[in-house]
């Protein structure tokens, strides 16, 4: 742990003011040192109060999503190991398939505050402004590249249960990868791989959650079909307790998926699928299908009765009306 946040810690465990030189003589370094790195704490967002002959108080811990705070809220055995946030980032997916390519482990965690070319799908450019949770996690899934789907399912549950938990909020999922709130999308996720014939590499698990942030930020076409939580609550939510939850039932439920399959994942997931019974039009790569969604199918494929008398399963697609 870096020194500044030993420090941190000496004056978040105690009920009183910890001074200057009590913190020197445990640290083993001088009062002048403990005050440099009192003051890079602050820059940070640490509200600590200093009072002559007294000492050192935290008095409020920033709403930002640090890695030694997230780590602190963690019960995770390798997702979160090792976490990197950024205040501002391009795109949190391009950080991590470089952290993949070299070699980073398991769980590895991504999460800025701000994204600048946040990365939604088919390109589509995900808007990230200050208050949200943008994050990627590295995987390295037992698993065949057809069978990597199931993660997104993963995820995107994840992603539920969480914000049951924290908010008390009961959100749906829209397939194939949307979070929704009364048909208003609260977060989305995106799941990319590099893979062999029979093989997966990694995998870089991404998503993107409306927390506190400001939907007079986002642009008008993206006002027209969005949410955040904090709109729905009425006040703002704590972000940290948010992507903690998320992180542990990613966890949970990818070890899950991969030691004994992911058929009771599979069965929640159609309990919140909001696609599943819906007349729809569906815009894939190769052509458009109209027809009546009736199933999700062991590999997250979408199961749509077509108008013409087909029974097609597409593994992925773009809802275009509905």
């Amino acid at each position: 742990m870096h020194l500044r946040y030993q420090i941190l810690e000496k004056i978040r465990g105690s009920k009183k003011a910890v001074s200057g030189q009590a913190l020197s003589n445990e640290l083993n370094i001088t009062r002048t040192a403990i005050w440099k790195h009192i003051k890079q704490l602050r820059k940070e967002g640490y509200n600590i109060t200093a009072k002559p002959r007294v000492g050192y108080r935290l008095k409020k811990i920033p709403d930002l999503l640090l890695s030694q705070e997230i780590k602190r809220n963690l019960d995770t055995d390798f997702i979160g190991i090792n976490i990197i946030n950024y205040p501002k980032i391009s795109s949190t997916i391009s950080v991590a398939k470089r952290m993949a390519k070299k070699g980073f482990p398991d769980g590895t965690v991504i999460v800025a505050e701000q994204q600048t070319f946040g990365k939604g799908r088919l390109g589509r450019k995900w808007e990230s402004p200050k208050g949200g949770i943008w994050a990627s996690v590295i995987l390295r899934p037992k698993m065949s590249p057809s069978e990597i789907v199931k993660l997104n399912m993963v995820v995107s549950l994840a992603i539920v249960k969480a914000i049951k938990d924290v908010t008390g909020i009961q959100t749906e999922i829209k397939w194939p990868n949307d979070v929704l709130y009364q048909g208003s999308k609260v977060a989305g996720v995106l799941t990319e791989v590099d893979t062999e014939i029979d093989s997966v590499n990694y995998a870089i698990v991404s998503f993107g959650i409306n927390v506190n942030n400001k939907l007079d930020k986002l642009s008008a076409n993206v006002q027209e079909t969005a949410t955040s939580i904090q709109e729905i609550k009425g006040k703002k939510v704590k972000r940290l307790a948010l992507f903690s939850a998320i992180l542990s039932y990613l966890e949970k439920l990818f070890i899950e998926c991969q030691n004994s399959g992911c058929g009771e994942i599979l069965r929640e997931w159609k309990q919140v699928c909001l696609t599943i019974g819906q007349e729809l039009t569906i815009k894939t790569v190769e052509k458009q299908y109209q027809g009546k969604a009736i199933d999700i199918d062991d590999l997250g494929r979408l199961v749509l009765d077509t108008d013409d008398g087909q029974t097609v399963a597409l593994l992925s697609g773009d809802i275009v009306s509905s």
